[in-house]
């Protein structure tokens, strides 16, 4: 049997300092040891002409201050010529030392790798102390840092694992609500998984969103071996890749490419679901997404990458008539046109006249930003969707004037985040898609009406003894608990309406869009949405009893009066 013995990141720095210190703490008690009993053997005189001896501790006492060059004098009487020469050797001897072990620290402490360590263990001592829900998100790109903004906006602890160390000091250089440690190792190693809180008992979740789709698949498999309680969510660029992460428990894969198709194509079907999607999947606090309405009709695809060949998919499932112009045609449709799609030739030979609308779908931004002017050129009416592969161009893209932006890591990081906070918003999407075009629009209305001007938060409140134990009380107790209670409260200190439920998971059913006097039940998970300083608010009632039971009184009451006013009527 092989016994393997791992240090931690304090265990290596104590390690490497006292290995690099070894050396000169050697020399420097050597010397002390030395001066000190040559001052105790080396007789003196006092001030009665006597022969004495300094004890050791007015000798070690005197070696201090002196090997220290801190100041001088002769203790406790006047030397003798031979301790005066002795004091010489002294000096030269133990602050000679002295400098060796100094010079040897501050080397130390210059050395690139101390430094790493330093910080490490500075890094793994935080995440040992953090004591609320926290994130690990392994790979720090677009996607990463999107995924970031929008956890700590929220309030919720993450760290972040990358194996680029520019990236990691590009993080410590940012100006977060809550301070993110971030960590420049190998994410795919468990070890450094384990470093970063994985099987903390305050972790509540793993991002794999690196670039690389092995590096993601090593990070499930880590974690459902190491933590298999822990949701992980990851980032699958080929489908091969997702069914793999499919077979052995991923909780959530993020196939950009493919939902970017599916939202395009619902887009064209039903406008209104596609503009659902994009309030709900939003980034929080910021201006609702305009509605989206390609037309149906004939459509030019530029690129025939992964993207490309996951829209020419579904749109032509969709019945819709597509031509695809690519450089290489040898994995393309048949009637592909050969071209970058730049050139005015190219799309007129494409028939761009009569299209009504172009993807610009390729792996290079200046690639897509040409295709979109020429083709604006060649045909003013054609409706816009152009592909972004890097979020530092997003000023760029803004500029274009475009109908319909494609952001991959815009995607991942929305997907992933909602997984995170609002696991219960896939199920009621698609809920949604199963619903008429009319029911979307009163949908979108009554959202419209709780979240305002800026995208709506969507959150999770559970009915439990952990975070709702004065609602289990009062169930307990066998009295009425119902979504008025709860939105009677908020309602309160605000005219408007504050939120709304969009579902209720109980028993592993869910209950979709209750009404406000849906009876409420012990373990019960509810989907709200509305604006996020409410989420508080309700927490803090489900918490305290004399609270809640106002609330309760004071619907009871309202109930009262308008059953009494209709009657009076």
């Amino acid at each position: 049997m092989t016994v393997q013995r791992k240090l931690r990141a304090t265990d290596t720095f104590r390690f490497l300092l006292l290995r690099r210190i070894r050396a000169p703490l050697i020399v420097l008690i050597v010397s002390f040891s030395i001066s000190v009993l040559g001052f105790v053997l080396i007789p003196g005189i006092d001030a009665d002409g006597n022969t004495w001896h300094m004890d050791f501790f007015h000798a070690y006492y005197f070696t201090s201050y002196m090997a220290t060059t801190i100041g001088f004098g002769e203790i406790p009487y006047p030397f003798t010529d031979t301790q005066r020469l002795w004091t010489i050797i002294s000096i030269y001897l133990t602050v000679g030392a002295w400098l060796y072990g100094f010079g040897t620290i501050i080397s130390l402490l210059q050395d690139n790798t101390f430094k790493e360590v330093l910080k490490d263990a500075a890094l793994s001592r935080h995440i040992r102390k953090i004591r609320e829900p926290f994130y690990i998100i392994c790979g720090y790109g677009d996607a990463g840092s999107l995924l970031l903004y929008s956890l700590t906006e929220c309030g919720h602890h993450a760290v972040v694992l990358d194996s680029d160390h520019e990236k990691i000091n590009a993080l410590m250089l940012e100006n977060h609500s809550i301070h993110v440690p971030g960590m420049a190792v190998d994410a795919g190693n468990s070890e450094q998984l384990n470093r970063a809180g994985l099987q903390h008992p305050m972790c509540a979740g793993v991002a794999a969103i690196t670039g690389d789709d092995q590096v993601n698949l090593r990070i499930a498999i880590t974690v459902k071996l190491l933590n298999p309680e822990l949701e992980v969510v990851c980032r699958a660029q080929t489908q091969g890749v997702a069914d793999n992460m499919n077979s052995f428990g991923t909780d959530c894969i993020v196939t950009p490419f493919k939902n970017y198709a599916e939202l395009l194509s619902i887009a064209i079907d039903s406008p209104v679901k596609s503009q659902l999607y994009e309030w709900l999947y939003g980034t929080p606090r910021t201006a609702l997404a305009a509605k989206m309405e390609p037309p149906s009709g004939y459509w030019v695809i530029c690129g025939y990458s992964r993207m490309g060949k996951e829209i020419y998919q579904q749109m032509t499932k969709a019945g819709l008539e597509c031509k695809v112009i690519v450089r290489r045609t040898e994995l393309a449709p048949a009637d592909t046109i050969a071209g970058r799609g730049t050139e005015a030739h190219t799309l007129e030979k494409a028939d761009i006249s009569r299209a009504v609308g172009i993807i610009a779908a390729t792996n290079d931004d200046t690639d897509n930003l040409s295709i979109i002017m020429t083709a604006r050129d060649l045909n003013p009416a054609l409706f816009l969707v152009i592909r972004q592969n890097h979020y530092t161009n997003e000023t760029l893209f803004a500029a274009a004037n475009v109908d319909f932006i494609m952001h991959n890591n815009s995607m991942i990081a929305k997907e992933c985040m909602s997984f995170f906070t609002s696991p219960q918003l896939t199920p009621f999407m698609q809920h949604l898609d199963q619903q008429s075009n009319v029911f979307a629009e009163q949908l979108l209305q009554r959202i419209q009406a709780v979240s305002g001007d800026e995208t709506p938060d969507c959150w999770i409140v559970d009915i439990n003894e952990k975070y709702a134990l004065a609602a289990c009380r009062i169930l307990r107790e066998g009295r009425q608990l119902t979504a008025t209670h709860l939105l009677d409260h908020c309602m309160q200190y605000n005219q408007e309406v504050p939120l709304m439920i969009l579902s209720i998971t109980r028993g592993g059913k869910e209950y979709f869009l209750p009404d406000d006097d849906f009876e409420l039940t012990e373990d019960d998970k509810l989907l709200l949405c509305g604006q996020d300083k409410f989420n508080r608010q309700i927490q803090f009632l489900l918490s305290d009893y004399d609270l809640l039971n106002d609330s309760i009184r004071n619907v009871l009451l309202n109930n009262k009066n308008a059953l009494l006013q209709q009657s009076s009527a």
